[in-house]
């Protein structure tokens, strides 16, 4: 189901989800480390301020202007005392000083400084540049930053069968018992269209390469993610065959001049499977890795034991051991026989 912001702040201390925020990343090796970062989370950045007011300008313009003040370079004179990279000096006591009163005259507001206004303008301005730019990013077909709940059902023996939707009343009123096959899960879709169906991912980024995004996708696992939004979004809206999400597109900028922008969609290809050749893409990827990650979760919950990275070898059965050799690169350069 979709959770209007009242729901969700009822329900997050009642239900204990798994969001794609919190399995997605490659420095999740196991449930050990699952379980450390969901009870030591990051703390809040400059970074991730800016990545709020990145999206809220594409996404909640009114509200953006509710929230932020975009500073003008020239409240800080002719000659502002600046740092390295361009920022503002807030060593420097004038620069506090008009800091200061910008932070009184707007209460309650968030002062984006001005190498941080001109960033976020220049991205928006960027990525509206983009062929069908006004389709994709469509506010009004579309929802955006929506919340969906959704459940992950496993069997008697941890396996994951598939994820379906029911109130989370029902999951609140259910026996320990029955709950117990149950992981919910959430997720915040930035824009998925309502009538072309598809899911939009605003991302930005130091490089917009083919390369470098690819690793990237890898590193954050923008990979999981996208499955996961597709197929929890598939499952809260009940929606059948025929209409369910599939389409995942990254819209990218570049967060430096000359902020560049692009989008990246999933490229498909084709692979042998025992049903027959089978397109497979990212997406796909991503979703033998998310059930991969939840399995080892809720094998977790049953047994009380956060296993460490010895959960993915079975060198030896039961044991903290696996198999190590040298990089292959190293191998190839020094070979012990020529």
């Amino acid at each position: 189901m979709i959770l209007t912001e009242e729901m969700f702040q009822k329900l997050r201390g009642q239900i204990h989800w798994v969001s794609p925020s919190r399995i997605k990343p490659k420095k999740i090796k196991s449930p050990k480390h699952y379980k450390y970062f969901k009870e030591h989370p990051d703390p809040d950045t400059d970074s991730k301020d800016n990545g709020n007011a990145f999206h809220m300008i594409f996404l909640q313009p009114e509200l953006f202007e509710t929230t932020y003040v975009c500073v003008k370079w020239d409240e800080f004179g002719a000659d502002p005392k600046l740092n390295k990279d361009g920022s503002l000096n807030m060593q420097d006591k004038f620069n506090k000083s008009i800091v200061e009163k910008l932070t009184n005259d707007n209460p309650g507001k968030v002062l984006l400084m001005p190498n941080e206004a001109e960033t976020v303008l220049a991205e928006k301005k960027s990525i509206y540049s983009l062929y069908n730019a006004e389709s994709v990013i469509n506010l009004k077909e579309s929802y955006v930053e929506a919340t969906f709940l959704a459940f992950a059902r496993f069997d008697e023996n941890d396996k994951f069968i598939e994820i379906v939707d029911f109130e989370p009343e029902l999951f609140l009123a259910m026996t320990e018992k029955a709950r117990w096959n149950y992981i919910p899960l959430l997720c915040r879709v930035d824009l998925a269209n309502k009538t072309e169906r598809f899911i939009a991912d605003l991302k930005s980024t130091k490089d917009l390469s083919q390369s470098e995004f690819s690793r990237d996708i890898e590193t954050f696992g923008y990979h999981i993610q996208a499955a996961m939004e597709i197929d929890i979004l598939n499952a809260a809206l009940r929606l059948p065959e025929e209409k369910k999400y599939e389409t995942f597109i990254f819209v990218c900028v570049e967060n430096h001049p000359p902020y560049d922008a692009i989008y990246f969609i999933p490229k498909e290809e084709d692979m042998s499977t025992n049903e027959g050749v089978k397109r497979v893409s990212l997406v796909d990827y991503g979703r033998k890795e998310y059930i991969k990650k939840l399995e080892w979760i809720k094998k977790s919950m049953t047994t009380g034991i956060w296993q460490g990275v010895a959960v993915s070898s079975t060198d030896y059965e039961g044991q903290d051991i696996c198999r190590i050799d040298l990089p292959g690169w190293y191998k190839n350069q020094n070979p012990l026989i020529k």
